[in-house]
């Protein structure tokens, strides 16, 4: 037996085709709908005309989730490309295995070619009792909730029903996102070779120290440690505030907690650099100004 599938605009329109290839009805979104309509307006025609949603939006299962609507049925495939190619026959396993849920009302969630998720229809609070589909390796009976998993939030409590679905930044604005988390990522390597020289410089010069017995070289090492500090440091926070940038460019649903996120390392990035230079300024004049001390005392 066939579904009825309308395509999310988020996804390419060959999925149409593909569809239609393994005998189930498929419509893209924008041929009966508003190509920017919001999602509810997509899950309320889906409702109304008896249709299963293939998307690539998170949103659909928060707002499953905060409705606890007994349907429509969606899946939602999370990969950063989701290609015909790479998972169109994951996804028409998924439809043929789970048949039976989708008529009546779930949530399907490819995490990638091979893992799958099932919730059945409505999405029960925590400790409130849900139907679950049957169990077989690929489709926990409670698989966690739907929210991108990258950004590690503790589990939360009923949903709030106030709650509504974050802003969604639009391509051009993930290309600006995605750009300034390539250029964080990219001024973390020649920062982690600058630290990795500092440490070399240092180790050199505690030899000198101790193989000559010139302590005048301990200096020098200090100076060499604390740059080599200071490098490992900016970078690893650097690091940090690329991650978040790129989780807001490559995942939906949660645009705006992501960019808070990213601009807290950010923030804390630079409020760790500044105390780092206030830190190596000061104890580099005491260093400079013991070794004029130790030079013209001897």
């Amino acid at each position: 037996m066939s579904l009825s599938l309308v395509v999310d605009v988020n996804l390419p329109p060959g999925w149409v085709a593909h569809l239609q290839a393994e005998g189930h009805a498929a419509v893209y979104w924008p041929t009966v709908g508003h190509p920017a309509a919001p999602d509810d307006d997509i899950l309320d025609w889906a409702r109304a005309n008896g249709h299963v949603i293939l998307t690539h939006d998170l949103d659909f299962g928060r707002l499953l989730a905060l409705s606890r609507a007994p349907g429509p049925s969606v899946v939602i495939v999370r990969d950063g490309g989701p290609s015909v190619p790479r998972f169109g026959a994951a996804v028409a396993d998924v439809l043929r295995q789970y048949e039976a849920e989708l008529r009546a009302g779930a949530l399907v969630v490819l995490d990638d070619a091979v893992r799958r998720r099932v919730r059945v229809l409505p999405i029960r609070p925590p400790g409130g009792r849900m139907a679950a589909s049957p169990a077989t390796p690929e489709a926990p009976m409670n698989p966690p909730p739907v929210p991108d998993p990258a950004r590690h939030l503790p589990p939360a409590a009923a949903p709030d029903p106030t709650a509504r679905p974050e802003y969604e930044f639009t391509p051009p604005q993930n290309e600006v996102i995605d750009s300034l988390a390539r250029s964080l990522g990219w001024v973390g390597i020649p920062l982690i070779v600058l630290g990795v020289l500092y440490a070399i410089e240092s180790g050199v010069h505690f030899f000198r120290a101790g193989t000559d017995k010139n302590w005048h070289e301990l200096v020098p090492a200090g100076l060499a440690v604390l740059g080599a500090v200071f490098f490992f440091v900016l970078s690893n926070w650097l690091g940090k505030a690329a991650t978040a940038f790129d989780r807001v460019a490559h995942t939906r649903g949660y645009d705006i907690s992501h960019l808070m996120t990213g601009l807290g390392n950010l923030a804390r990035t630079f409020g760790v650099l500044a105390l780092l230079v206030q830190v190596y300024i000061v104890v580099a004049v005491i260093l400079l100004i013991t070794s004029l001390v130790m030079t013209f005392t001897r």
